[in-house]
C-alpha cells in the first residue's frame, strides 16, 4: 500500500474545503464575499471543489465603494453567472442616498463607507455568516483573525468573545444579532495564493498580469490615472507595463512594474525577491555579527580601563608602603645612631653621657630613657631594658 502524502497546497486546499463544508453545516444563511480579487477567486475555486456536483449552497454578497476598477466589475459579474450564483450587490452611493453614511470631509478613499454598508447587507438578509479571503500575512489587523471570528450584535469584533480553535473544532454558537466571518484561507500566504492559482489555471482579470497603464510616480509609487486619481500639477504622466499585486478601491491601490503574463511568471518574480530578501537576512546576519562584536570590544575595554585603574591604584599603594618602610627604616638606623650628649637630672642624681661616658654624680635612683635603652639605676646597681652595657658601682663610670 503506498503511502498518503500531502503537499502543503494539498494540505492547504483540504483545510479550507473542510472549513466551508463546516459553514455549510452550521449556519442557516451563510454568504460568500465576493470582490472578483484573487483571493476571493481562490475561495469560489474552493468551494467548488466542497459542493460539486451540486450548486454553491450559499448567495454572493458584494459592497461597491463606485472607486473601483472597471475590469474587476465585469469579471465579477461574469464569474457569478458562470457559477449560477445569486450575486448580491449594494452600494455607498445608495447608503449615502438612504443616509445610513455620510462622506468624510477631504477623503477620497470609501473603504471605512464599505462597513455601515455591508453590516445593512447582513443585517437585511439576516446572515449569519460570512465568508471572506482575508490572509494573516496580510496586515496586522487580519492577523488577529481566527479562522471563525466572532462578530457581536452591532458587527463588532470582541477579543473576549473569540472562541479557541483546537484540532479543527470550532464553536459556531451565536446568539440572535451576531454573525461570524469565516476565513479558510487564513493561513495562507501571497505566495501560495499565486502557487494555488497557477496550479489549478484559475482564470483572473487581466490587470493582474502585465499590462500597460498611465500612472504617475508619487512618493514611491506608481499611481494609475483614474478620475479620482488625476495628476497633480507638475506631476508627469507616463505608460509603464504593470500588474497589479492586489486589487482593491482605486485610491489606495497601486501597481508594480512587472513583465509577468501567467501565474508561474509571478511566481518566478516571488522567488527572485526571496533570493534577495534572503541575502539581505545574510547581510542582516553579518551585521548583528558585527554589533555583538562591538558590544564585546567595547566591554573589553571598560574592563582594560578598569583593570589599568586598578593596576594604577596598586602601584600608588606600594608606593605609599615604600614611603611608610622608609619612614620606618629611618626611625630604625635613628634608634640605632647613639646621640653624642644626653644628660638626666633627679632629685637625688644627676649624669650625663658624652662620647660613650657615662658621668653619675650623687647616689640614688636613675631612670634612664634615651633612644637607645631604658635602664634603671638602683643604689649602684643597674638593670638593662635595651642594648645598653653600664658598669655602675662607682659615682663616676665610664661606657
Amino acid at each position: 500500500m503506498s503511502s498518503y502524502h500531502l503537499d502543503h497546497l494539498q494540505y492547504l486546499e483540504t483545510e479550507a474545503i473542510h472549513v466551508l463544508r463546516e459553514v455549510a453545516a452550521e449556519f442557516e444563511r451563510p454568504a460568500i464575499l465576493f470582490s472578483g480579487g484573487k483571493d476571493s477567486i481562490c475561495i469560489l475555486r474552493l468551494a467548488e471543489k466542497a459542493f460539486r456536483p451540486s450548486d454553491i449552497p450559499m448567495p454572493f454578497l458584494n459592497v461597491e465603494t463606485g472607486h473601483e476598477f472597471p475590469e474587476l466589475i465585469d469579471f465579477r459579474d461574469r464569474r457569478a453567472k458562470q457559477l449560477g450564483a445569486k450575486l448580491i450587490v449594494r452600494t455607498v452611493d445608495e447608503a449615502f442616498a438612504k443616509g445610513l453614511a455620510s462622506p468624510t470631509p477631504g477623503q477620497i478613499s470609501r473603504n471605512q463607507l464599505q462597513i455601515p454598508v455591508l453590516l445593512g447587507a447582513i443585517e437585511e438578509f439576516r446572515f449569519d455568516c460570512c465568508i471572506g479571503g482575508a490572509r494573516r500575512d496580510e496586515e496586522k489587523a487580519r492577523a488577529k483573525e481566527r479562522i471563525f471570528s466572532h462578530r457581536d450584535s452591532f458587527g463588532q469584533w470582541q477579543p473576549k468573545e473569540q472562541r479557541p480553535e483546537l484540532w479543527n473544532l470550532f464553536n459556531t454558537r451565536i446568539k440572535p444579532g451576531e454573525h461570524f466571518r469565516a476565513f479558510p484561507i487564513s493561513n495562507w500566504t501571497e505566495l501560495d495564493v499565486w502557487l494555488y492559482i497557477a496550479r489549478e489555471n484559475i482564470p483572473l482579470p487581466n490587470i493582474y498580469y502585465k499590462h500597460p497603464r498611465q500612472v504617475i510616480r508619487r512618493k514611491g509609487l506608481l499611481v494609475p490615472l483614474t478620475e479620482v486619481t488625476p495628476a497633480l500639477p507638475g506631476e508627469t504622466v507616463e505608460t509603464v507595463d504593470v500588474r497589479f499585486r492586489t486589487v482593491g478601491d482605486m485610491t489606495c491601490t497601486c501597481p508594480v512594474e512587472s513583465t509577468a503574463t501567467s501565474a508561474a511568471d509571478i511566481v518566478a518574480e516571488y522567488n527572485v525577491v526571496k533570493e534577495k530578501l534572503d541575502s539581505y537576512g545574510d547581510i542582516e546576519k553579518q551585521y548583528k555579527e558585527c554589533s555583538q562584536l562591538n558590544n564585546e570590544k567595547t566591554t573589553y575595554e571598560k574592563n582594560k580601563n578598569s583593570i589599568n585603574n586598578t593596576i594604577l591604584q596598586n602601584e600608588n599603594s606600594l608606593i605609599s608602603l615604600k614611603n611608610k618602610l622608609g619612614n620606618v627604616e629611618q626611625n630604625i638606623q635613628n634608634l640605632n645612631e647613639v646621640p653624642e650628649t644626653i644628660k638626666f637630672s633627679d632629685n637625688n642624681l644627676t649624669c650625663s653621657f658624652i662620647n660613650g661616658e657615662l658621668q653619675i654624680i650623687n647616689n640614688g635612683s636613675l631612670t634612664l630613657n634615651t633612644s637607645v635603652c631604658i635602664c634603671f639605676f638602683e643604689n649602684g646597681k643597674y638593670l638593662k631594658l635595651g642594648n645598653c652595657v653600664f658598669n655602675s658601682s662607682v659615682k663616676n663610670t665610664k661606657h
